[in-house]
């Protein structure tokens, strides 16, 4: 039994397809399905079931699945470990972000671990929150930095890195655009700007519009945040975002009287990731810049 051949399984297991796995892995299919086969003679086992419309795990892949993502895990501390003791710390962190940072500067802090650690190797992926953190929890992530609004699953620990509130940003020249506060029932018969349903962003403004008995009409639903700060400075509508995004946009935030629940952003990782060297120097740069945001908001 070979590493690659358990990282290839793998990939087809969490795609359940050869070609996505192989496109995932960087390699031809043919090369993919050779290697699988051979983890399968040298376990004397069939790990999937497969058709020609679909592939699925038999009992043995099953059983052999969480010990497959165990195995790789220590193989990957065991790299980290030796590259320690040589005083070159090497190895990769895949590391999930989602789409909204304002509030705390990750970038810097990702850059500094590159600058400080050469050998080591980040790779990052922007996804929707509850998939990063069934990512994290699923072991194709290391860490993630996500708002979140509800327990974790299970396996993941969090640690908060940036809290926030919510407020209401308008067109310039909007009857409401310098007011420094508002009531959610005076925006009734207002146009607004909204993110896609499904995002914690826009959770959180659904369950305030209900909350409020506020009925919005909405013209645009968008996936991302800098359109859909182009679109209110346009004059397409009203929206509401975190404080950080109308201050660093150059929007005016106008504070909401009704209490909203705040915008949490977390730092996601498995409990088994303190032992791993290389996420624990990005998590301690991640917390870092949470405390440098800290300071920074109280000066």
């Amino acid at each position: 039994m070979e590493l690659r051949q358990v990282e290839h399984f793998l990939a087809v297991a969490e795609e359940l397809n050869f070609s996505r796995a192989a496109t995932r892995l960087n390699l031809g299919q043919s090369a993919v399905s050779a290697s699988v086969r051979a983890l399968e003679r040298d376990l004397n086992a069939a790990l999937f079931a497969r058709t020609s419309r679909a592939v699925r795990l038999t009992e043995a892949g099953r059983v052999f699945l969480p010990a497959a993502r165990r195995l790789l895990a220590a193989a990957r501390d065991a790299r980290n470990d030796v590259s320690t003791v040589s005083g070159m710390l090497t190895g990769v962190v895949r590391v999930g972000l989602t789409q909204t940072l304002q509030g705390i500067d990750v970038p810097g802090a990702l850059t500094d671990v590159r600058r400080r650690h050469p050998g080591l190797t980040l790779q990052l992926r922007q996804g929707y929150p509850n998939t990063l953190l069934s990512d994290v929890a699923r072991g194709r992530l290391d860490l993630a930095v996500v708002p979140v609004t509800k327990a974790p699953p299970e396996g993941v620990r969090l640690n908060l890195l940036y809290s926030e509130d919510l407020v209401v940003v308008t067109p310039p020249g909007h009857r409401l655009a310098d007011r420094a506060t508002v009531d959610l029932t005076e925006l009734a018969g207002e146009v607004w700007v909204e993110f896609l349903k499904g995002t914690t962003l826009r959770d959180a403004t659904d369950a305030a519009a209900r909350a409020a008995r506020l009925t919005r009409s909405i013209v645009a639903d968008v996936g991302q945040l800098p359109l859909l700060v182009d679109l209110v400075k346009a004059g397409a509508g009203i929206a509401i975002v975190p404080r950080s995004v109308a201050e660093q946009t150059g929007l005016l935030p106008i504070t909401i009287r009704q209490s909203l629940p705040r915008r949490i952003l977390m730092l996601a990782y498995p409990h088994s990731t303190q032992s791993t060297t290389a996420a624990a120097v990005v998590i301690e740069a991640l917390m870092s810049a949470r405390r440098r945001t800290s300071i920074a908001a109280v000066g």
